[in-house]
């Protein structure tokens, strides 16, 4: 009659930790059942579920009748402690008497009241996940062979939910990374076809510029000196505004493709500061358009690990940007200042 009782409530046990088990990829809620059912049944008061991490240490995460504080923080390696050699062993024990035990003389049981324990690793696919640990009978009594005996089908039904779930969590994590891609590529798609779509409008400005004043320069057989100034200014300036345009265009597909190499060196970038204001084409450009540009750089260290020639062409490509669309008189102002960092 024993016996009989004694099969049903293992059964039933099982039931539930199947229908619990069918039901959620939680790993927390999965521990915290099998725990439950263990301590249950065996009628202990202490039991937990550690499991293995990257670092190989095995830690509780779920666990009964211990300090939270201790649950939280305990960490042991594999190999160390109880539940160390029980995981490095790969074989479930069932101890009466630690005292013994040639095993695991000497280990230290300071937060236990009996010597008696269970400890049975989780294994899944030749794979160490973890171990589940049932200690203190309520009665003192040692554990039996039949508690034994669903501890280690407990375990072994863990060991694959436990598996299964952290491939659930894989799969979903690699899901929302390839969303998360997908939604970049999209916004990379509709980023480049607003850069299309300015650069166009960009291009055909100039263009449109430069093939009036052709247009007129070809149908006028006498112009005076300072009209065909004019146009020759217009045309100038305009293809000098489309070399801009197609350089930045091409940077920009060299960047998209990750062709750019970029060789860093030790340069100081106040000298670069100056070589671009003071650069032929800057010049021209301020000079056409009756700019003033001043330079302001306070006194300090300005050296840094730059691509000299990228950030020349930066400078070079903002300036001549900037002068396109001020008016005659207008002023840049560069000023550098360094503390932690330098800005410009």
């Amino acid at each position: 009659m024993k016996n009989s009782q004694s099969f049903e409530k293992k059964f039933l046990i099982l039931q539930e930790i199947s229908s619990v088990f069918a039901a959620t990829n939680n790993i927390n809620a999965l521990a915290n059942i099998m725990i439950d059912r263990a301590l249950n049944y065996t009628n202990a008061e202490k039991g937990s579920v550690m499991l293995l991490n990257e670092n190989n240490e095995l830690y509780i995460i779920a666990a009964r009748g211990f300090d939270i504080q201790f649950t939280e923080t305990y960490k042991i390696k594999m190999g160390e402690g109880i539940a160390g050699v029980v995981a490095r062993d790969r074989s479930p024990v069932l101890i009466e008497d630690i005292d013994k035990d040639q095993r695991f003389k000497g280990a230290g049981r300071d937060r236990y009241k009996t010597k008696s324990f269970i400890s049975c690793p989780l294994i899944s696919k030749d794979k160490v996940l973890g171990i589940i640990n049932i200690n203190d009978k309520k009665d003192g009594t040692p554990f039996t062979e039949d508690e034994f005996n669903l501890l280690k089908i407990i375990s072994d039904q863990s060991a694959i939910v436990i598996e299964n779930a952290h491939l659930m969590n894989q799969l979903k994590t690699k899901a929302s990374e390839l969303e998360n891609m997908n939604k970049k590529l999209i916004e990379t798609d509709m980023d480049k076809t607003e850069f299309i779509t300015r650069i166009s409008h960009e291009l055909r400005s100039p263009l449109n510029s430069i093939k009036g004043a052709t247009y007129y320069l070809q149908q006028s057989e006498s112009l005076n000196k300072n009209t065909l100034n004019e146009f020759f200014d217009i045309i100038s300036t305009e293809t000098a505004g489309l070399i801009t345009i197609v350089e930045n265009l091409l940077d920009f597909l060299r960047l998209e493709n990750e062709v750019m190499v970029v060789k860093k060196s030790l340069a100081n970038l106040a000298d670069i500061l100056k070589e671009v204001s003071s650069s032929k084409g800057i010049s021209n450009a301020v000079t056409k358009k009756n700019l003033r540009l001043t330079l302001e750089i306070e006194h300090g260290e300005y050296e840094t690990v730059v691509d000299k020639v990228k950030v020349v062409q930066l400078f070079i490509n903002l300036l001549e940007g900037l002068s396109y669309y001020l008016q005659s008189g207008d002023a840049i102002n560069i000023a550098a200042d360094r503390n932690d960092f330098i800005k410009v």
